[in-house]
């Protein structure tokens, strides 16, 4: 029977913090960030005024595994982002601790 890594739970508490930072920024500027960079040091479409003391990140996380994660904006399906950590072995897809890892199952890549 397969159990998890220690590395998925922390990978989804990870996201779950990214998501908030991600949400913050939408509700400030009314719109999602280009990258996930831009939630660390102002981009050129926001208004200087509305940015807030030192970002909405220190510095953008890694997976639990070290990885970098994922960010699209518009997302898969008519989602508005998709985040997601590849994983383990950091290749999209994968099984067990090597497949993808989203809090929204739209963002992960169809089984076959």
């Amino acid at each position: 029977k397969y159990v998890p890594a220690p590395e998925v739970p922390e990978t989804r508490k990870i996201l779950k913090g990214v998501i908030v930072a991600l949400e913050q920024f939408k509700k400030d500027h009314r719109k999602f960030p280009a990258k996930l960079e831009d939630l660390q040091s102002r981009p050129p479409y926001v208004d200087a005024k509305k940015w807030p003391e030192g970002g909405y990140l220190k510095k953008i996380p890694k997976d639990a595994w070290g990885n970098t994660l994922v960010y699209q904006q518009p997302g898969t399906g008519g989602l508005l982002y998709d985040l997601v950590s590849t994983g383990e072995d950091g290749l999209p897809g994968g099984e067990k601790d090597a497949q993808d890892i989203s809090l929204e199952p739209k963002s992960l890549p169809k089984k076959k």
